[in-house]
């Protein structure tokens, strides 16, 4: 893990912004960012940590809503 580290310059932060910043291109690009390819250890991080954070708010979602429905089922 000799991976040479340099810092992302504001060009590479401007993009990396611009390009999650639209929809369904941004869920494309973090998914090959964070697994695909070779990219630099920050920009897969940052990606991980990006789809992460688009994951739990719909697993919470997704959880209130089928306790929301059992609990509906629950009175019929």
């Amino acid at each position: 893990m000799n991976e040479e580290i340099r810092a992302q310059s504001v060009g590479d932060w401007f993009i990396t912004l611009l390009l999650i910043s639209i929809p369904l291109v941004n869920v494309i690009v973090l998914i090959l960012w964070a697994f695909g390819g070779d990219y630099d250890l920050n920009r897969r991080n940052f990606a991980k940590a990006a789809l992460l954070w688009m994951i739990i708010p719909i697993a919470l979602a997704a959880s209130f809503v089928s306790c929301g429905l059992a609990g509906m089922l629950f009175y019929i």
